[in-house]
């Protein structure tokens, strides 16, 4: 009896991971057409659609993992309008690429992208994205690359803001930024890229030697020549 059990097991463990896999796939699919009936245009978008959450994987922009959950949004200079406040975070848990770069997206980043805990490349840049930099973007600790530059934020209290071990590529550049060199910036030990020109930071500049070998562009901030 035990030994004709297990296939059965077996079976109904394969049936609840599909399941599981199904349930998550039609989550990120309703999320991704929300979201797409807040954007002008949405013609682009017409792949993504109820009727057709079956095809997710091959929707505009959408890139999926081995199991058929999101793993990618690329929506590059697509000429989008809309605000992230729409964009369902809390339905891909699998994401690590969101690429909404040279669009129209305006308002605040909102804190609940906190909740994108897997992401590896966040770009929001080129957009009308304004507010100030939530200290939720520190929470995303498997970040490889951030890229904000070109938009209209604003410094935040950049003491919030937690260490960054993983992060590589830091680009805040030609944003409204008026403050001191941001503090969590000299524990993220990782970067090897960092560009904060075109703001208006100052102050004290942290001792180079906290980073590995790093490209740091700092052009039309003014800050000490005394490092600490």
């Amino acid at each position: 009896m035990a030994y004709s059990a297990k296939p059965s097991h077996l079976l109904l463990f394969v049936f609840f991971l599909s399941s599981l896999e199904s349930i998550l796939t039609t989550r990120e699919g309703e999320a991704l057409v929300k979201w797409k009936n807040s954007l002008a245009p949405s013609s682009f978008l017409d792949s993504w659609s109820l009727t057709n959450l079956d095809n997710l994987c091959n929707w505009t922009g959408i890139t999926c993992n081995s199991a058929g959950s999101v793993s990618e949004i690329n929506l590059c200079e697509k000429q989008l309008d809309g605000m992230l406040s729409e964009f369902g975070f809390t339905s891909f848990p699998n994401l690590k690429n969101l690429t909404l770069a040279d669009n129209f997206f305006s308002g605040p980043i909102p804190p609940a992208i906190e909740n994108l805990t897997q992401l590896q490349y966040l770009d929001l840049s080129m957009n009308s994205l304004n507010g100030p930099i939530p200290f939720q973007v520190s929470h995303l600790q498997s970040l490889l690359i951030l890229n904000l530059s070109q938009n209209a934020l604003q410094a935040p209290n950049w003491s919030h803001f937690s260490p960054m071990p993983v992060l590589r590529f830091l680009k805040l550049s030609r944003n409204p930024l008026v403050s001191k060199f941001p503090n969590f910036i000299s524990n993220s030990h990782s970067l090897t890229y960092l560009n904060l020109s075109h703001n208006k930071f100052s102050g004290d500049l942290v001792r180079e030697s906290v980073f590995i070998p790093i490209c740091i562009i700092l052009k039309s901030s003014v800050f000490h020549r005394r490092v600490v």
